[in-house]
This record gives C-alpha cells, structure tokens and sequence, in this order.
C-alpha cells in the first residue's frame, strides 16, 4: 500500500497496475480545479479503464470514453478501478486524496498508437471487457498474434485498399459494415470484420453524393428528379421518401439520425421522418447551407462562405436558430458526439489555410484542434479521435482525444474526400480508391 507521496514519486510502473480509489464526491473539486478533468467526469459506479501510453479508455456500461494519460475519470461517490499496464500521471495519484494500492505484474507497458478500444478484445486493443491484452514479443503476453496485414502498415495499423472505383463519393459505417458509392450510381457494403464487397443498389445516373445510415437502412438524395430516397442495408427496391421542388435549389447535405432524415438546399433546412411522411421545415432564410448532422435534440449545420461562415443549430422540429460560432473560413464538414460539435474550415484561399474546430454542445468558446490543413472535408470522430481528410494535400489526419499535435495517418491519398471512423478503424475516400486503416497487432 502506497500513500500520497509514494505514489507521487511512482510515475511508471513496469507491469500490470490495479490502482483502487475509494473517493468522495468533494475530492472532484481540486483534480477540476488543476486541469484532470476535460469534458466530464463518468458518472457510471464502476468504470475499467485501459491505461497505455498517450490515454486510456474507460468501460463504463459497454461504452468507451478516451481520456489522457494525465487525466482520471472518477466515479462520484464510489469506485474507479484502474487495470492495465502503461504510464501512470504523478500528479493526478498525489491529488487524487484517495487510497492507492499498487500491485506490479510483469506485463510490459505499451506505448504504440492503435492500443485503442476493440470490438473482440484481440491481442493488442482494449476489447469490450476493457482489459489489456499484450501484443507477441512482450514479456507476459498470453495472446500471440495471428493477424497478417494484407495492405500497408501505416501509423500502428494496416491500411487496405477496400475498393477501386471510378469516382468514389462517400464511405459510411454502421454497427456491421462499410458502405460506399459512386459516379456510377452504385451502393456497395462490406463487413467491417473483411469479406467480399456487395453491391446492394444500381442506378446509372443518380448522384449519390449525399447519402447517410441510420438503423436498417441507407438514404440518399436524387437531384434529378429532386427526392430523398431510402434502402433496407440489405439491397432490394429504393423508395421515395419525398420529392422536394425545384425552386429549392441543389440539396447539398443530408443525415439520418432518431427516425429523421435532415437535408440542406440553397437555403434551408429540412426533415422528414424515416417512415416518410409530413416534411418539415427546420430553419430557412440560411446563407447556402451544408454540413448537415442531427443528435437527439438539435439538428446542426455550417453556414455562409468564406469570413462570413457559421456554425449553426435549431431543434430538431424546428424553431429560433441558434449561432454557436461564427466568423468561421469557409466551414463545411460536420461530426458530433456527445459533449462537441466540431467541423473543417476549408480556408477560403483554397490553399493549406484550413482548420479543424471544435465548441461545446451546452455552449463556450470554440478550440482550434489544427491550422494549415490542406483543404480539409470530410471530418468524422469516433472514441480513438477526431479524423479529417485534406483533399488538397492528400493526407489523413487524427487528432488525439485529450489534445495535442494532429498526426498523420496516411499521405499520398490524393483527392481524399470523404471520412468515416468508429472502434474498427478509418474510413475514406480518395480519387480512385476506398481505403481503410484498422488496429492490427501485425503492425506493432
């Protein structure tokens, strides 16, 4: 058992550490007030957390929360149980006013990007039961990796080419599968876990460069005629949801989310609900709008063009508009998640003057993430970071979680557009290809 000052002075562990604090709801007050606690604390009972060199994840009712390595989510009032090997932050256990117990195993720590949050738990990734797993090689490993990497490794992962395509547009995930269009009016889908490409729609000549998933089936809009449309994810017959008229204008941004379907055109917003129905309008009177995204509450869009962009949002039925941010160069891509908005500034000089920003949902000052990004479009974010593609420059960028540098993934990724990202790895597009960067122990 180890006091406060012991355990100041055990920065790092070589092995396996079950860290123990049993704390009081006041002992929050001064890890807040020092700068351990980003965004907010989890509240669950119990929570594992997966500690490893540049963050930790937290398991908390089967959902991951990435936190820093110089961070501690505390459980109010109850207990927080630390399990994995990796660096431990002096300063969060000499402040944490708790008990410390420390029990050394043999395991070495890990320091490589992708020990990220698994959906199997293999050798390497945290998996659904938060544990850490050792990768072949390391003292202690129980696990022996049997992955081979059939593309390129490529920061930690191995990054494959899932399709070559005339013209991709977009990529989207769901729980399952990787799905993808192009030029050519093609829906095509793969499972997340590897096998054959399926195409599940054909239509030569519609434009499916707004497209979204949502539950069980895939939507996208039809420019000619005007029409959002509907999929089972299984393939069969589109449907029509709705038709909109042409005086709208070009229908530039769609999403599904809660049983709706949120589009843009020239200068609104609009919805209806996945069953099809009344449509509905939620904001008008916009500066070209773009970018659309929806939660539970708000539906949220970029707005207006180069120095004069913002960052809006109305509810999902409807109603006073709210500014978040504005001032924004050019913003146009948008991603949530449950605490930020955040979204890509393309730079209205169309050179490497781009940005990642990111505000808080309940409101407060937005926070640059990046600067001269090369064109930045697509953007997604996911528990392992916030990802963007540079069309102008070709790369592949990730922003860690709990700050810091932005870090190349992939380069010579020309004309990468499109962006999707979840616990199974990073999605995009490029000119001619659909690639794809997942966790492997195979590239450790």
């Amino acid at each position: 058992m180890l006091d406060d000052a012991e355990a100041a002075e055990h920065v790092e562990l070589g092995g396996a550490v079950s860290l123990a604090f049993a704390l009081e709801t006041d002992a929050l007050a001064p890890l807040t007030a020092a700068g351990f606690l980003p965004r907010s604390a989890c509240l669950a009972e119990r929570a594992t957390l997966a500690w490893r060199g540049t963050g930790c994840y937290a398991d908390a009712m089967d959902t991951f929360e990435r936190v820093g390595v110089q961070t501690l989510w505390l459980a109010v009032g109850g207990l927080v149980v630390l399990s994995c090997g990796g660096e431990v932050a002096k300063d969060v256990l000499a402040s944490s006013g708790g008990t410390v117990s420390i029990d050394a195993g043999e395991a070495t720590p890990r320091t490589d990007q992708w020990d990220d949050a698994g959906v199997s738990g293999q050798a390497g990734d945290a998996g659904v039961s938060g544990q850490c797993a050792v990768a072949p090689g390391d003292a202690g490993g129980d696990v022996p990796c049997t992955e081979t990497c059939a593309g390129a490794c490529s920061a930690g992962g191995c990054m494959v080419t899932l399709a070559t395509e005339a013209t991709p547009y977009v990529v989207l995930v769901d729980a399952e599968n990787v799905y993808w269009t192009d030029a050519a009016g093609t829906i095509v889908k793969e499972a997340k876990a590897g096998g054959t490409p399926t195409t599940i729609y054909s239509q030569w000549g519609e434009s499916l460069q707004n497209v979204a998933v949502d539950g069980d089936a895939i939507y996208w809009t039809n420019e000619q005629p005007g029409s959002i449309m509907k999929l089972s994810v299984s393939g069969g017959a589109a449907t029509t949801l709705t038709t909109t008229s042409p005086a709208a204008g070009t229908l530039t941004s769609l999403a599904a989310f809660g049983g709706m379907v949120f589009w843009t055109n020239s200068n609104s917003v609009m919805s209806v609900p996945e069953s099809g129905s009344a449509v509905a309008t939620v904001a008008t009177g916009m500066d070209s709008p773009t970018g659309v995204m929806a939660d539970d509450t708000y539906a949220y869009w970029a707005s207006g063009v180069a120095s004069t962009g913002k960052i809006m949002r109305a509810l999902r039925g409807g109603g006073a508009v709210t500014t978040l941010a504005k001032g924004q160069d050019d913003p146009l891509g948008i991603a949530l998640d449950a605490s930020y908005v955040y979204w890509t500034a393309l730079g209205s000089t169309r050179t490497a003057t781009g940005t990642i920003v990111k505000q808080p949902i309940a409101g407060g000052t937005p926070t640059t993430l990046a600067t001269g990004q090369g064109f930045p479009w697509g953007i997604a974010v996911s528990a392992t970071g916030v990802y963007w593609a540079n069309s102008l420059t070709g790369t592949v960028m990730r922003s860690p979680p709990c700050g810091g540098a932005p870090e190349t993934l992939a380069s010579g990724q020309t004309a990468a557009l499109n962006i999707a990202a979840d616990a199974s790895g990073v999605y995009w597009t490029t000119e001619s290809t659909v690639m794809g960067l997942k966790p492997s122990c195979a590239c450790r």
